[in-house]
């Protein structure tokens, strides 16, 4: 293996890494789940749809694509609304040209539920599966599939009179699903426009009253061995606590989990720089700050990601090259291959590794702990600053 892997006995080890366990790695990439829709308008929405299982990718196996510029097809479409409406199998097979297709069974779900029937009138025994669904005709499938009846007003576009889909637009409109084509006057519906996939994510959200899911910036959430992210070691601990706090679970709103206060520099993890200490944890990231004296406003100097208490992992925070909370020792020598270097801690039974470092430069550059030192051991912490000893 390329990293160095070294045999010794610390005499001085930091206590706060015993006890840590593995965690599993993140599920939804930084950055988004797609490649190829950064930047693009609708992002949250096609996240949001991701989210919740209506999209899968257009491009398996790997689907890390959602191909938002490509037009929706008529399967496509029977495809999103088969999941976001939560369709059961169909028991029969309703039409002649999707024979082999891998939308068969959504179509014929869709057929079922009476949201189609068919794109040859009046036989309607076929669906059509290739062809490009207009605006029009996507109105007209989601009021049909969300039982939209009410058209409120009326009239609210000047390009759909006297089309045989202006109803359905308009009961899409009264539903708040559709706001026009042609922002800000949005007076024009454009029925005729064929759907891209990117607009149909919004269409559907709107539908499923999905919140969007904003994207992250990566480098919002990197670990350094200078910090985490924009916050730097070294930045007062009241601002450090203010921008830290936006990289915190969501759905504690920032809260930390955990906030010692401030407490005397030895304690349960070990001994650490200044007077007094104080940790902050958000999830999996814990935070330490130092000051020397009640009037010092301290400062942040170390931080430590990690799952010790096993019941949630980060999706997120990861370093520049990619190492993530629960990667393997594999991808570990991958990322990094002679950079590593690891020690085996016999007195706690630890491996532990750091990048671009050697005793004593480990207790300020970037490392951690791992299972040990095979390709399937796991990273079990990841950290950097100057560290507590024991």
């Amino acid at each position: 293996m390329p990293r160095r892997i070294r045999i010794i006995l610390l005499a001085t080890t930091m206590a706060m890494l015993a006890g840590i366990v593995p965690a599993a790695a993140s599920a939804r990439p930084v950055g988004g789940s797609f490649t190829d829709d950064d930047g693009n308008v609708h992002e949250a929405n096609i996240e949001a749809i991701a989210e919740a299982a209506i999209t899968l990718g257009c491009n398996p196996p790997d689907n890390d694509q959602y191909c938002p510029s490509d037009v929706v097809s008529r399967a496509q479409m029977a495809a999103f609304l088969t999941r976001s409406l939560l369709l059961p199998p169909a028991a029969d097979d309703y039409f002649t040209d999707d024979e082999g297709s891998v939308f068969e069974s959504v179509i014929n779900s869709l057929a079922e539920a009476g949201i189609t029937l068919g794109c040859n009138p009046p036989d309607n025994d076929q669906f059509c599966p290739d062809d490009p669904v207009t605006r029009g005709q996507m109105a007209a499938f989601l009021v049909r599939g969300y039982g939209y009846v009410d058209g409120g007003p009326g009239d609210y576009f000047t390009d759909d009179d006297e089309i045989v889909f202006e109803g359905a637009i308009d009961a899409l409109a009264y539903a708040g699903v559709t706001t026009g084509c042609n922002p800000p006057t949005n007076d024009n519906y454009c029925p005729h426009d064929l759907v891209r996939r990117d607009q149909m994510a919004s269409f559907l959200a709107r539908a499923e009253m999905l919140d969007p899911i904003p994207v992250l910036d990566p480098a919002d959430w990197y670990l350094t061995e200078g910090g985490v992210g924009a916050v730097s070691f070294g930045t007062e601990t009241d601002i450090a606590l203010v921008e830290l706090a936006l990289l915190g679970d969501p759905e504690v709103e920032g809260d930390p989990d955990e906030d010692t206060g401030w407490i005397g520099s030895f304690s349960v993890y070990g001994t650490c720089p200044g007077s007094e200490i104080r940790v902050v944890r958000w999830g999996n990231l814990e935070t330490f700050f130092t000051r020397d004296a009640m009037s010092d406003p301290g400062e942040f100097f170390t931080y430590r990601v990690s799952d010790p208490l096993a019941d949630r992992t980060d999706l997120r925070l990861r370093t520049e090259e990619g190492l993530m909370l629960g990667d393997d020792g594999a991808t570990l020598d991958g990322l990094y291959g002679a950079r590593v270097e690891l020690t085996y801690v016999d007195i706690f039974d630890l491996w532990l590794y750091w990048i671009d470092g050697a005793p004593p430069a480990y207790y300020t550059t970037l490392g951690g702990s791992i299972t040990g030192d095979g390709a399937g051991d796991v990273v079990s912490s990841i950290e950097a600053g100057e560290r507590c000893g024991e």
